[in-house]
């Protein structure tokens, strides 16, 4: 998988600065469209809706994030599949002045066993290889584990709620309405962000979600260990995780078929195509229907 980042439509352009009632003089920029435009998102969209495609590979693109996939059993051939989608990309870019960072980009080997790709070179520069890699929010390991999102999710629900601790504690005079409704409306998105698909993660790793709302429930109401957190969870009408990634799930799967998207509309089946055998004893998302 490779992930061309960070993308920009040169272009002759002027702009000036202003520092409270202060003007600069007019410049010259030569890249990007206006930062915070309505516009701006639609224009790139069309301007690269004609993005080349290869018979051998998948090319997915959000705003100015590319991802270009290659899948094989031959890791020498997924590399050679991507290297001359990568060599097309890079005249097409050309043609259309688009810039894009090698050195921002990552090439990562999505494989259970041990090795990688050979490497992949944009314009004569190595792709950086990682193991990891962040994209739309998720960050995914090359063996799909998880374990690194809900590590950083974890991370992020700890500050934040150092942050509202002075709202939320035992002592806070705040209803526990009102403490429950900023777990709802702050904290709890953190995590159901893409619950769909990393909902069946290994035990190990989604308790650490469930194990920040467990102590945030008891945190709030002040319970004492005898209490069970199945008792918190059925006081405050709260799902476990588990629970809350099956009932994503399960949402998520009904919409499928009538999704305008063919390519979305082939994942509403209880089966992967071509029903490959389990690996490592993984769960599946299709098995929380």
């Amino acid at each position: 998988m490779l992930l061309l980042t960070n993308s920009k439509i040169l272009e002759d352009r002027l702009f000036v600065v202003r520092q409270g009632s202060e003007y600069s003089d007019y410049k010259s920029i030569s890249a990007g469209v206006p930062q915070g435009s309505l516009l701006s998102p639609l224009l790139y969209s069309i301007y690269i809706a004609d993005l080349p495609e290869t018979a051998n590979t998948n090319i997915a693109t959000f705003a100015d994030d590319t991802a270009i996939l290659s899948s094989s059993t031959d890791p020498i051939q997924a590399s050679v599949d991507l290297q001359n989608h990568v060599n097309v990309l890079s005249t097409w870019l050309k043609n259309w002045k688009i810039k894009v960072n090698p050195s921002k980009s990552v090439h990562v080997t999505f494989i259970l066993r041990k090795g990688v790709c050979p490497p992949v070179f944009f314009e004569n520069q190595i792709i950086p290889q990682k193991n990891e890699t962040k994209y739309l929010g998720l960050h995914l390991d090359k063996k799909l584990s998880w374990e690194p999102h809900l590590r950083i999710k974890r991370n992020i629900l700890t500050s934040r709620l150092k942050q509202l601790y002075r709202l939320v504690n035992r002592n806070s005079k705040l209803p526990i309405s009102s403490k429950l409704l900023l777990y709802k409306s702050l904290l709890k998105p953190i995590w159901t962000y893409g619950i769909q698909i990393f909902g069946t993660a290994k035990n190990s790793h989604i308790k650490k979600i469930q194990v920040f709302q467990s102590k945030y429930l008891r945190l709030i109401s002040g319970a004492p260990y005898y209490v069970s957190n199945k008792t918190l969870h059925t006081d405050f009408k709260l799902k476990f995780v588990k629970d809350v990634a099956k009932e994503h799930y399960q949402k998520f799967f009904r919409k499928l078929n009538n999704h305008t998207n063919p390519l979305v509309q082939a994942l509403n089946s209880n089966t992967l195509p071509g029903n490959p055998r389990r690996r490592l004893k993984r769960k599946w998302s299709r098995d929380m229907l």
